[in-house]
């Protein structure tokens, strides 16, 4: 239990900087959409490069993507906290906790295959943010957290916990 404890109390913490950092990274990206213009000149697409003011309204898409997909991971994080609550009960069968390793496990995935789709996209530059941000803020979605492994790791505890709470009830 003792290890359950540092894992809340970690998870606690840094949702507690997301939760922060999501409505400075939703007006980052107004910000950027606002002019985009001027914050991105061009892009490349399929080694094909771009002009921004032919495309805006299809680079406005990915940015808000990108900003959903670390919502989502947030949103993710925050239903692991839920369900490590639970065990803290030793209420491990919950139809909640369930519940919540599959959303996880769906939010992961479609998370980190979101960001892989958009990573053929490249972005000359963005004003708002330096290369270094940009390329910082990119690994942060990469991160084993928001993967494939995870996403699929959570989809199959949700069903090895569902199996064993119908065992358990017979």
């Amino acid at each position: 239990m003792k290890t359950l404890k540092i894992l809340r109390f970690i998870l606690q913490i840094t949702l507690f900087f997301l939760i922060l950092a999501i409505p400075v990274y939703l007006i980052g990206t107004i910000v950027i959409v606002w002019d985009i213009e001027h914050e991105i000149k061009s892009f490349e697409l399929f080694n094909t490069i771009y002009e921004t003011n032919n495309n805006k309204l299809f680079l406005s898409l990915v940015l808000f993507l990108y900003f959903l997909t670390f919502a989502a991971n947030v949103f993710g994080i925050y239903l692991l906290l839920k369900s490590l609550n639970f065990f803290y009960k030793m209420d491990f069968f919950n139809k909640i906790v369930i519940r919540n390793f599959k959303t996880m496990g769906l939010l992961f995935l479609v998370s980190y295959l979101t960001v892989e789709v958009l990573r053929i996209i490249k972005f000359d530059s963005i004003t708002f943010f330096d290369n270094n941000q940009i390329s910082a803020f990119a690994n942060s979605l990469q991160n084993p957290i928001n993967g494939f492994i995870i996403g699929l790791f959570f989809l199959i505890l949700s069903k090895v916990f569902q199996l064993a709470k119908q065992q358990k009830e017979e």
